[in-house]
C-alpha cells in the first residue's frame, strides 16, 4: 500500500502525521482525493485549515499549539524568541478565524512607534497567502478563495461591514477613553483579537487592554498577544503570572531548523533551511556561545538548592539541548557541550534565543526572578506545613521583627510586614493616612505576630506613629497587670528614613557600599538578603514583581542611591509600600555582616 493510499483511510490526525513523506504532487492529489479544500472542515481545524486551505506544509510544533491554543482559549500570549515565526502565525490564526460564514471581526494593531510599519510587516504574512506568482503566466494572482466573499484593501479584507479582518492604527493624541473606546466599540459574534508587540502596547496604553476586555465578555470572542520577553512587568507580565492567559513559549530551541540543522548544502555552499527565513542552527549555536559562559561550582550549587527545594531554576541557566552537541561557532572558538548547564553572561539571550525574562537592566536591585524564587519557596513551604507560621516562629525562636510604612499620600497604602528570619507571612494593608488609625491598626497586628521589634517610617505623617503605639502597649499592659495576666514587651522605633548615614554593609568580609541615606542602606540589604538567603520566602501579592523591579540603583560620588518613591510613582502608577514595609525589617541588621 502506497503512503497515499494509507493516508485515504486515516482521520486527519494520522493524515498530518503522515503528510511530511509525502511528495509535494502526493499532497495536492491527496487533498482533491478526500475534497480537503471544502472549507466547513475546518471552521474548528485551525491546523487543517493551515495545511489544506494555506497550502503551509512547514507548520512548526509551536505553531500549531499556538493556533489551538486560540481556538480552545480566550486568550492566548505567544512569548517568543526572534524568528521562530510568531508573526507567521499570527497570520494563519487570522485568516482561519476570519474564514466563517458566521459574522466575525479580525482586528490587528502594533505600537504607535512605527506602527504603519509594523502592521505592513504583519500583514505581508497574510498577504503572502493571499497573493501569489503563477509562473505560467508570469503574473500576481489573488487567492479568491480566502476573501471569503470579501475584498482586499490597504491593511484588511471586508466581506461586510461588519465581517472584516482589518488592521486597527493607536491614536497617540487624545484622551485614554478616547483610545479605549476605539478597540471597546467593536461587537461581534465571533471577534478575535490580535495585538502585536502587546506588552509595549498595554504598557502604554492600559486603556487598550481595557477596551478589548469589555468586547469579550460574550460570543466566540479570542484575543493573542504577541510579544518578545523584554521586561518582568506591566499588564502582559501580570496577565501571565494571573493564569489569565494560555502562553505559548516559542523558543529558538524549539525551532526546526534549530532541532535538525540545514537538510543540505546549495550550489553556492550555502545551507538549505527547512523553513527558510527563519533562526538558524548556526545563529542560535552563536548566539549560545557569545552570551552565555559555563557554569562554575558556585552555580551549580544555586541550580542543585532550586531544584531541591522545589523552585524554579533561575533564569540564567539553561541547558544546552543534547542534538547542539559538538557543535561549533562561527568563529571556531568554542565547540558547545549538550545536555550541561550554561549561565547567561549577555541579556539579549533572554529574549532572543531563550524566549524568557531576565536581568535586562543592569542597574536593577532586585530582578523579577529572584522575587519570583522567594514566593516560590513561600508556596512550598506553606504546602508542607499546616501551620507554617508556627513552625517558622519556632525556627527563628519567636524572633520576629516587624516594619510599618505609613502612607503619605491619598492614594498610597499603610503596610505592615512581620518577618521571621527568612519567612515574611503576610504583606498587611490598609488605607488611609490618620496616623492614629494607623498606629491603632500597626499596633494590633503586632500584637497578633508576636514581633519583638516594629521599626516604623517615622517621617511626614509617621512622625508620632511610633510613640503612639508605645502608648498603646502601655495602655495594654496596665490592663494586664490589673487582671494577672502577663504584659507583652515590644519595642517600637521610629526610623527617619531620609537621614544620612555612615554605616557600610559588608557581606563576605568586604565592604559593598557606602549610602547616601538610610531608606537606600535598608533597600540594598533588603535586596542582598533576598540574593543570598536561600531561604528568603516572601508572600505572593499582586503587582509585587513590578513594584521590586522597578527600583534601581545609581552610583553618585562614592555613595549608591536608590530612586526615590516618587521616580517609582511615575514608572508604575504607584508607591512600592509592601517593599518599604520589608525594607524596614532590616534596620537591626544595618552594622551585622550578611553572608
Amino acid at each position: 500500500m502506497s503512503l497515499l493510499q494509507e493516508a485515504a483511510g486515516l482521520d486527519m490526525d494520522g493524515i498530518l502525521e503522515i503528510l511530511p513523506y509525502l511528495s509535494p504532487e502526493e499532497k495536492q492529489e491527496l487533498v482533491q482525493l478526500l475534497s480537503l479544500n471544502r472549507p466547513e472542515l475546518y471552521w474548528e481545524d485551525p491546523v487543517g485549515f493551515a495545511y489544506f486551505r494555506l497550502n503551509c506544509y512547514t507548520v512548526t510544533p509551536k505553531q500549531r499549539e499556538a493556533m489551538e491554543s486560540v481556538r480552545d482559549n480566550k486568550f492566548t500570549l505567544l512569548r517568543a524568541a526572534n524568528a521562530v515565526g510568531k508573526g507567521f502565525s499570527a497570520a494563519m490564526i487570522g485568516l482561519w478565524f476570519f474564514n466563517h460564514p458566521e459574522e466575525t471581526k479580525v482586528i490587528l494593531t502594533a505600537p504607535p512607534a512605527g506602527q504603519h510599519r509594523q502592521l505592513k510587516l504583519v500583514w505581508g504574512e497574510v498577504e503572502k497567502h493571499i497573493f501569489y506568482y503563477d509562473p505560467n503566466t508570469q503574473e500576481t494572482k489573488k487567492r479568491v478563495d480566502l476573501l471569503n466573499g470579501g475584498f482586499t484593501h490597504y491593511l484588511g479584507i471586508e466581506r461586510t461591514k461588519r465581517h472584516f479582518f482589518k488592521a486597527y492604527t493607536i491614536p497617540t493624541t487624545g484622551k485614554p477613553k478616547e483610545r479605549q473606546a476605539k478597540f471597546s466599540g467593536e461587537h461581534a459574534p465571533r471577534i478575535l483579537y490580535i495585538v502585536d508587540e502587546c506588552d509595549a502596547v498595554f504598557s502604554q496604553y492600559p486603556e487598550i487592554l481595557e477596551g478589548i476586555r469589555t468586547c469579550m465578555a460574550g460570543g466566540r470572542a479570542r484575543f493573542v498577544g504577541l510579544f518578545n520577553p523584554r521586561s518582568a512587568s506591566g499588564p502582559v507580565y501580570e496577565m501571565e503570572r494571573a493564569g489569565e492567559a494560555n502562553v505559548i513559549e516559542m523558543t529558538a530551541f524549539d525551532h526546526p531548523n534549530v532541532v535538525k540543522g540545514p537538510r543540505g548544502i546549495d550550489k553556492n555552499g550555502y545551507p538549505i533551511e527547512h523553513i527558510p527565513g527563519a533562526v538558524t542552527r548556526q545563529v542560535t549555536v552563536d548566539n549560545i556561545s557569545s552570551w552565555s559562559v559555563p557554569v562554575n561550582l558556585v552555580d551549580e550549587d544555586e541550580i542543585a538548592l532550586a531544584e531541591k527545594q522545589g523552585v524554579s531554576v533561575p533564569s540564567r541557566y539553561f541547558k544546552v539541548p543534547e542534538y547542539l552537541d559538538g557543535e561549533e561557532n562561527q568563529a571556531g572558538t568554542e565547540v558547545l557541550q549538550g545536555g550541561v548547564w550554561r549561565k547567561v553572561s549577555k541579556p539579549p539571550l533572554y529574549h532572543i534565543t531563550l524566549a524568557r525574562y531576565g536581568l535586562t537592566n543592569t542597574r536593577q536591585l532586585l530582578a523579577p526572578e529572584i522575587i519570583e524564587r522567594a514566593i516560590q519557596r513561600k508556596k512550598v513551604f506553606d504546602s508542607m506545613h499546616e501551620d507554617p507560621l508556627a513552625v517558622a516562629r519556632e525556627m527563628y525562636d519567636n524572633k520576629g521583627v516587624g516594619g510599618l510604612d505609613i502612607a503619605d499620600e491619598g492614594l498610597d497604602e499603610n503596610v505592615f510586614t512581620p518577618r521571621f528570619g527568612g519567612y515574611v507571612s503576610d504583606f498587611i494593608d490598609w488605607n488611609g493616612v490618620d496616623p492614629n488609625v494607623g498606629a491603632r491598626y500597626g499596633w494590633r497586628h503586632s500584637m497578633d505576630f508576636g514581633v519583638e521589634v516594629v521599626n516604623v517610617d517615622g517621617i511626614g505623617v509617621g512622625a508620632g506613629v511610633a510613640s503612639r503605639m508605645t502608648e498603646l502597649l502601655q495602655e495594654h499592659n496596665e490592663i494586664a497587670v490589673r487582671e494577672r495576666r502577663e504584659p507583652v514587651t515590644i519595642k517600637y522605633q521610629k526610623i527617619i528614613v531620609s537621614e544620612k548615614t555612615t554605616y557600610a554593609p559588608v557581606m563576605d568580609g568586604v565592604q559593598v557600599g557606602q549610602f547616601k541615606t538610610v531608606r537606600d542602606e535598608l533597600l540594598w540589604l533588603m535586596a542582598l538578603w533576598l540574593q543570598r538567603d536561600p531561604n528568603a520566602m516572601l508572600p505572593d501579592a499582586p503587582d509585587l514583581i513590578e513594584e521590586g523591579a522597578a527600583f534601581e540603583y545609581f552610583t553618585v560620588g562614592k555613595n549608591v542611591v536608590i530612586n526615590s518613591t516618587r521616580d517609582i510613582r511615575k514608572t508604575i502608577g504607584r508607591s512600592p509600600d509592601r517593599f518599604m514595609s520589608l525594607a524596614l525589617t532590616f534596620y537591626a541588621y544595618r552594622n551585622f555582616v550578611i553572608g
